[in-house]
């Protein structure tokens, strides 16, 4: 086995869709003697196995990561990053958190929300950022017309 990889068991129930190891030989979710009936991962695919052996198999120990970051989203963050960087300290004096500014959302039903580095208003041609008094950031919007718009994003 290469350093990549651990002797481990990994199998998917079919009842609640976890990745679970056995345990006193049944599964752990559903308590399915043998993890009979289960998804067994054998290398980088899920295969259906009724019998399921128990024998000890090669699975990386490192997660996959998941594809949620767009080239957009990457644009955002570049351009977002520096100006927050250097306000950085003003703004978590003022009620920003970490999360608040760089989270990045987790999918598959959790409620997060992405920080307001990952706002669509920092690529925006014609709108730019400034720290306004109690650590809001404003993002103005300056109109072909003349006209001058606030969207604005508070610590909570």
């Amino acid at each position: 086995m290469g350093p990549n990889m651990q002797a481990t068991l990994a199998f998917k129930c079919p009842q609640t869709g976890e990745v679970v190891r056995p345990r006193a030989g049944a599964c752990p979710a559903c308590g399915a003697p043998g993890m009979r009936g289960h998804l067994r991962l054998v290398g980088n695919d899920w295969v259906a196995d009724p019998e399921a052996p128990m024998e000890a198999m090669p699975v990386p120990a490192h997660r996959e990561k998941r594809g949620i970051m767009t080239e957009d989203l990457l644009r955002r963050w570049r351009i977002s990053r520096p100006w927050l960087k250097i306000r950085e300290d003003v703004l978590l004096a003022s009620g920003w958190t970490r999360a608040g500014l760089y989270r990045v959302n987790r999918p598959l039903g959790h409620s997060y929300t992405w920080g307001v580095a990952w706002s669509l208003w920092w690529t925006v041609a014609g709108i730019s950022p400034a720290l306004a008094d109690g650590g809001a950031i404003h993002f103005i919007v300056h109109e072909p017309s003349g006209r001058t718009h606030f969207m604005v994003a508070r610590p909570r």
